[in-house]
């Protein structure tokens, strides 16, 4: 456990040595899958308490005894969907990561991509801290304090993750940089290439 603690530590602080440490001791999928559920579970948890629970209090004076039966059901869906939600998008980060590792002349195999991306995921702490925060606020403040937790903590997980990459693959940090950078523009692009053939329709 102390290991575990120690390594999360390293990952924030000299993720590079951490990550050399890592693959060193040639470790598998376990411990990083593990961290990941467990981070996404409680984020989850942290932004339902502050988003839709709050909702929930609301509306559920004039839902009468159902409310809370109602509020509890959608937050565990919501927490559930979210997990597995984050868990697919590990595993299809890890593919066009490891795809764009490859092309920028990168060593490794797939495998140190799910790797490195699990890991990663740790820099998520300070959503979870700041959305903790929250619940002791008011609904707006709480809004704003989720959303500074989670533009500071994609920006250390990408930190993170190159280091992470370049580490793995054997290349350049910018390099790695980019390998974790374009898989989130390739996704963040899909839903604009999906909705052009309805633009094309509306224009003719």
């Amino acid at each position: 456990m102390i290991d575990i603690l120690a390594d999360l530590g390293g990952l924030i602080v000299s993720p590079r040595q951490t990550f050399k440490i890592i693959f060193a001791e040639k470790r598998g999928l376990l411990q990083p899958a593990l961290i990941l559920l467990v981070m996404m579970t409680v984020l989850s948890l942290v932004t339902i308490a502050n988003v839709a629970i709050r909702f929930m209090g609301f509306v559920s004076p004039f839902m009468g005894g159902f409310g809370g039966v109602l509020s509890a059901f959608l937050g565990l869906i919501s927490v559930a969907g979210m997990v597995i939600g984050g868990a697919i998008l590990w595993l299809i980060l890890g593919l066009l990561t490891h795809v764009f590792a490859k092309v920028f002349g990168g060593k490794g195999d797939v495998e140190k991509a799910f790797i490195v991306l699990g890991y990663a995921t740790v820099s998520f702490f300070i959503y979870v801290i700041l959305g903790f925060i929250g619940l002791f606020t008011n609904f707006l403040i709480s809004i704003g304090l989720l959303t500074v937790g989670l533009l500071i903590s994609v920006i250390l997980w990408i930190i993170v993750a190159s280091v992470g990459v370049s580490e793995a693959y054997g290349i350049s940090l910018g390099r790695g940089l980019a390998s974790v950078i374009l898989p989130l523009i390739v996704l963040s692009l899909i839903p604009f290439l999906m909705t052009l053939p309805f633009m094309f329709m509306t224009w003719w």
